[in-house]
């Protein structure tokens, strides 16, 4: 279908000019679906935050910092109601189980989580 967007980025992923490995092409395609496309990324069934993380766990062993940046919408769970937050925090939950995870991301993501530990308690 053509509201199908994370095909689309998929696709798009797949040609021979899409790099992990150029930021500008990844900042192009998947920073622009998580800090641009509200309405997918923030699917109720968290699949726009699945997809986003399934990207960061790739690059970062390639760009963290990229990742770091790209990470950033996921971040900003406190914003939203608590069905989002869940999903958005087992997102974050999933990077930082990730062995091998690059100082940058894990940085951003630990704070964000630590954030829920300082206000929940």
């Amino acid at each position: 279908p053509k509201d199908d967007i994370l095909a689309t980025i998929t696709m798009l992923s797949e040609h021979p000019q899409f790099s992990l490995g150029n930021p500008n092409r990844v900042r192009s395609l998947v920073g622009s679906f998580a800090f641009y496309n509200s309405e997918k990324f923030h699917a109720l069934d968290g699949s726009g935050y699945k997809f986003v993380t399934d990207y960061l766990l790739k690059l970062d062993g390639i760009n963290p910092q990229v990742a770091a940046r790209i990470v950033t919408p996921l971040t900003q769970w406190q914003g939203f109601n608590a069905d989002h937050q869940q999903l958005m925090k087992a997102q974050l939950a999933r990077l930082l189980n990730h062995k091998g995870l690059s100082k940058d991301l894990f940085e951003k993501v630990s704070k964000s989580l630590a954030y829920d530990e300082q206000h929940n308690h």
